[in-house]
């Protein structure tokens, strides 16, 4: 997976050992293409530039000099094509760098964004270069007036997020050229005869120790990565709480704790949220101390509910009385007591609300059927639901807004 990244490193070594200075390399930060517009996007996706990565290290990346507190690092790069004709585009490169810091403070450790050296930016322009096969200027083009150019895209910088994308690895691009491999024994001794052996071993040596350093970087033990796309990050533990935002496949978080079927993640600072563990691929430490248990996807209740429909209200209350209502069936799955009633029907009411808001066509409120020798029927409105999920009621209120058939079968305590 970090084959490449180790490669141009041995290339950016093999410069420094030939006395190039990487100051005096040529490799501005934006550069012109006999290309038009489509074939440099093409490219540039193939070469991986518009989904990031994973960094080995970050020294000789960034301008920061104090690093050690620094870890998983990540880059971005935001992109500018402005082209003056239909063969002719600049495509002009910015780098962003993420990396974790680990504060002795706690509540301050999150990613931050460092500065990049141009090391980054510079690559992306060359291996660009080599892909196409073509000699691009690096000189700064004319500036082209604001009112008239031809096309121009742009890829905007994302705010840095506590949470980093991963990149697909980079893939190779079979119509084009294959990107500059590292100088073989024979063309390093072409360069300087006298001292190739002496260079190609010291470049062995720095190989092997960039690839220790890929082996001893370890996945973090209290990171939890998502599995799939669209997850919701929700506010808190429950199925029905406020979605915060959506995480994509690959986004890692920080664990903070764990409650059963959920994982409490650090979303930015001191933000946190809510993820089901099921979504999650968690540690090795976390797994083996809370295993989710069939008990704990399906928690025991004393009802189920077996099916539902929508339909014209069956009772005669006149809150509802000729309107069209979602009627959920429930059976008792073992002995229920009124106090079980009541906070089954809650559960009921709670999670049938949302898909009130959006049914089409609109419905005027929900109906409970409990279909057992005791059982009855509970009713609420859609206006005394939305004022109950607001927290506009309390809970006593809200159940006297309600409508029991027989009202002996719900023993309701003030």
């Amino acid at each position: 997976m970090h084959r490449n990244r180790v490669r141009w490193l041995l290339v950016i070594a093999l410069l420094l050992s030939l006395g190039v200075p990487l100051a005096a390399a040529q490799t501005p930060l934006q550069r012109t293409f006999p290309h038009s517009k489509a074939e440099l996007e093409e490219a540039l996706r193939h070469l991986g530039a518009y989904s990031g990565g994973r960094l080995p290290i970050l020294d000789g990346f960034v301008a920061e000099k104090s690093l050690e507190r620094y870890q998983r690092p990540f880059y971005q790069y935001s992109l500018q094509l402005t082209c003056a004709g239909a063969d002719s585009c600049t495509v002009r490169v910015g780098a962003r760098i993420t990396a974790w810091y680990a504060d002795p403070s706690p509540s301050q450790s999150g990613y931050r964004v460092l500065a990049s050296n141009g090391r980054l930016e510079a690559d992306l322009l060359d291996r660009l270069q080599d892909t196409l096969g073509a000699t691009a200027s690096a000189a700064e083009p004319p500036a082209v007036p604001a009112s008239k150019p031809t096309a121009t895209a742009t890829v905007p910088e994302a705010s840095a997020p506590a949470y980093i994308k991963r990149g697909p690895p980079v893939a190779a691009l079979p119509r084009f050229a294959a990107a500059p491999s590292l100088p073989s024994r024979t063309e390093s001794s072409a360069a300087e005869p006298s001292n190739g052996d002496a260079r190609i071993e010291q470049l062995s040596r720095e190989a092997k120790n960039l690839e220790q350093i890929l082996r001893n970087q370890a996945h973090p033990e209290n990171l939890a990565v998502v599995k799939n796309p669209s997850i919701p990050v929700v506010e808190q533990p429950d199925d029905n709480a406020k979605v915060l935002f959506l995480a994509d496949a690959e986004d890692e978080f920080q664990i903070v704790d764990t409650a059963g079927p959920w994982v409490h993640v650090q979303v930015s600072g001191l933000s946190r949220g809510w993820i089901r563990r099921s979504e999650l691929q968690l540690p090795a430490a976390y797994e083996g101390a809370a295993p989710v248990t069939a008990a704990e996807r399906a928690p025991s209740t004393p009802f189920r509910q077996t099916r539902q429909e929508t339909a014209a209200f069956p009772g005669n209350w006149e809150e509802l009385k000729g309107k069209q209502v979602k009627v959920i069936w429930v059976q008792p799955a073992s002995s229920a007591s009124d106090a079980d009633k009541f906070s089954y029907a809650k559960s009921v009411f709670r999670k049938a609300f949302p898909e009130l808001l959006h049914s089409s066509p609109p419905l005027a409120g929900v109906v409970i059927v409990f279909d057992s020798e005791d059982g009855g029927m509970a009713a609420a409105t859609l206006a005394t639901l939305q004022q109950w999920n607001a927290h506009h009621m309390t809970d006593n209120i809200f159940w006297k807004q309600c409508w029991f058939d027989p009202a002996e079968a719900f023993k309701l305590k003030d």
